[in-house]
């Protein structure tokens, strides 16, 4: 029978990966989904409180249509 990860083994490999992605890709797209990962705390922070930079408004970007 295979033997799998334990979740200790599984836990550590997580933060492993999370520590790497700080140090070599803090802030990136996700090409699949399109979502954007931010990994350090600072920037998480600025984004969460920036409104005015970071929103969800995809409308925002859109110039207003030229009626004629």
């Amino acid at each position: 029978m295979m033997q799998t990860k334990s979740n200790r083994e599984e836990l550590i490999a997580m933060y492993d990966w999370y520590r790497q992605m700080r140090e070599t890709q803090a802030v990136s797209q996700d090409p699949a989904s399109g979502m954007w990962n931010i990994f350090r705390y600072e920037d998480v922070e600025r984004v969460l409180s920036d409104h005015a930079t970071f929103s969800s408004e995809q409308n925002r970007f859109v110039p207003p249509s030229t009626a004629m």
